[in-house]
């Protein structure tokens, strides 16, 4: 672990969580999937990028400024945990629980005869529970005009602090705990009962390399074969959204 590593992963974590929802939201022809999933195209094709161009090229001006493999790694995962957070793991589904039990109280009289919102930590939903038209309408109907998105500085900020911050440190404990618990439970499962982990391996073998410093992947036909082919697929298909696709 070196500060540039932990610098650029973070940098890359911050940026994924923003193109990420925009991505989601904004781009036509379901390229969501670009931030989505256990094999994010976007990401795994920028590594590869990274690995096959940016890192031979510093190691030609330094070999003091190449990457090497563990740096990358934790870059990699670093941004990988952007995802999860950007698309349908968390920002995705998050902000609609705090708000659906505030508005379907106001509008589902059961729930109010139940008093569930009583029996509800204020701190948990978005207003500490409680129904403003400011707030939940113009959540559901969306705030400001048709096609022009609002300032950063119009959002109730008020209203969400607190459950983003009860809900964000819940989730970052629950990461801390899968984190130890991965390190706990490693190497029985990986030396001793011989587990694979799929995602692994797929890095592995990007940043493997040989006696001159090069990743031996990179010098296999099959390889280059396997990449090609859906590269041209997922060329044609983005060129065809952004054109006629588009229209």
């Amino acid at each position: 672990m070196t500060v540039r590593s932990v610098v650029l992963g973070t940098l890359g974590l911050l940026t994924m969580g923003v193109y990420g929802q925009y991505v989601t939201k904004y781009v036509p022809g379901g390229y969501e999937l670009l931030v989505r999933g256990h094999l994010p195209v976007s990401v795994f094709g920028l590594a590869l990028f990274f690995v096959m161009v940016v890192n031979p090229l510093l190691a030609r001006i330094h070999a003091s400024l190449r990457f090497r493999a563990p740096e990358i790694a934790l870059i990699l995962a670093m941004i990988l945990a952007g995802c999860g957070i950007s698309g349908a793991g968390f920002m995705r589904q998050m902000p609609k629980a705090l708000i659906h039990p505030v508005l379907m109280n106001r509008t589902n009289p059961g729930w109010q005869e139940a008093n569930l919102m009583e029996a509800t930590p204020g701190a948990l939903l978005v207003n500490e529970g409680r129904y403003d038209d400011d707030i939940i309408e113009n959540y559901v109907s969306a705030m400001g005009d048709p096609g022009r998105p609002i300032g950063i500085g119009d959002v109730p900020w008020h209203a969400w602090w607190r459950p983003m911050l009860v809900w964000g440190s819940l989730f970052g404990l629950f990461a801390l705990a899968m984190i130890s618990l991965s390190v706990v439970v490693h190497r029985q499962w990986a030396d001793r009962e011989r587990i694979r982990y799929p995602l692994v391996e797929f890095v592995q073998e990007i940043f493997r390399e040989d006696d001159d410093g090069r990743q031996k992947i990179f010098v296999k036909r099959l390889f280059w074969l396997g990449m090609l082919v859906p590269l041209f697929i997922r060329t044609v298909n983005g060129i065809y959204m952004w054109t006629d696709g588009a229209t």
